[in-house]
């Protein structure tokens, strides 16, 4: 529980964190002034594990993505952040990146694949023969996320710390 007095009316905007959880970050939340208002925060703990292994295979006009994590007696969430046409990097920041594919599978299973159509790609801004990366993590299946007021992309807050990075040339 946080209480701030004395707050003159306006606009804020609040970044939460707590130590091995992901942050969560709240903008344009608006105090007239006077009186008491409340705000729920929504943390979740950052994984302890990472993608073990992932390569990409061209498919029939796709980018197929197969990997591995280590067994878990839980559902797993891999985020799959692809890149920005002519970027030679990605990452889970803000900017730095164009989309975001998710793939959800079984406790039971330590293998995932997931695919992302060349169509899909060229709407991207991606053309046939340029590089495209993947930046793959796992992601709290309970953590948060907020809308980053500068790109409009959803930011995951709870990710691994280590991501898998593949590329592949589109086809």
């Amino acid at each position: 529980t946080y209480k701030f007095t004395n707050l003159n009316a306006g606009t804020y905007s609040f970044v939460v964190t707590k130590p091995g959880y992901g942050l969560t970050k709240y903008f344009g939340f608006e105090f007239v002034g006077g009186g008491t208002t409340y705000k729920n925060f929504s943390l979740a703990q950052i994984p302890s594990f990472n993608v073990s292994t992932a390569q990409t295979v061209l498919g029939v006009d796709t980018i197929i993505i197969n990997g591995t994590v280590p067994h878990q007696p839980f559902l797993v969430n891999i985020k799959i952040y692809v890149s920005i046409p002519s970027h030679t990097s990605v990452n889970e920041n803000a900017g730095n990146y164009s989309t975001v594919l998710g793939n959800y599978f079984s406790p039971s299973s330590t293998s995932f694949s997931n695919s992302i159509s060349t169509q899909n790609l060229y709407s991207l801004g991606f053309t046939s023969g340029s590089t495209v990366y993947f930046a793959l993590y796992i992601c709290n299946m309970n953590g948060s996320s907020y809308q980053d007021p500068i790109t409009g992309l959803l930011v995951s807050t709870a990710l691994s710390s280590t991501p898998v990075i593949v590329s592949a040339i589109v086809p």
